[in-house]
């Protein structure tokens, strides 16, 4: 699984998305076993209520022995279908305590401020504001306007002030008190 996490200097909405699926099917996984669990309950209980309706009437103490055997399976399944909710609803718990859980909360906040913008769904970059004179740069080289230029005046080039005006491109990301730009 990729690594996303506030102040990254770059984070491609591609991981972004993957690891909320990820998070959501592991919490998803979680909350099936405990509906699992409390269907089983229900079901359990169902069974031992009408196993001890069966038993009324019966004096015949073949038959009665017979209905109270049907009440102990059923109040023992009834006990296994409890302590399996109680495990289920005790890792549910956990999880929605743990990390996994603040993490898919983090990214799904990022999520929703930038699915709107830009390329989000198809691969977009967010670039750190720290990282963001770095990428100037390497934008530059990558259009070929620096080739064959490692000399002066190239190697003169305010690089700050060409990534703030490179910044007009680009769309402000704030996530949590981290600032990120996003090709517009």
């Amino acid at each position: 699984m990729a690594s996303v996490s506030k102040g990254q200097d770059y984070i491609d909405s591609r991981d972004v998305v993957s690891i909320i699926e990820e998070l959501e099917n592991d919490r998803e996984l979680r909350q099936s076993r405990m509906d699992e669990a409390l269907e089983a309950i229900e079901g359990a209980q169902k069974t031992l209520e009408e196993a001890e309706k069966a038993r009324l009437g019966y004096t015949d103490p073949d038959d009665l022995k017979e209905k109270q055997e049907a009440i102990y399976e059923a109040r023992e399944a009834l006990k296994k279908a409890q302590e399996a909710y109680d495990e289920a609803k005790a890792d549910l718990e956990e999880w929605d305590e743990s990390s996994d859980a603040d993490d898919l909360k983090d990214l799904k906040e990022l999520d929703d401020m930038c699915s709107n913008e830009g390329e989000w769904s198809y691969g977009a970059t967010l670039i750190h504001e720290s990282a963001f004179e770095d990428h100037a740069r390497q934008e530059a080289e990558d259009c070929g306007l620096l080739e064959n230029c490692n000399k002066w005046p190239a190697t003169c080039i305010d690089w700050a002030q060409a990534a703030d005006e490179l910044k007009q491109d680009y769309t402000v990301i704030e996530w949590g008190d981290e600032t990120y730009y996003m090709r517009a």
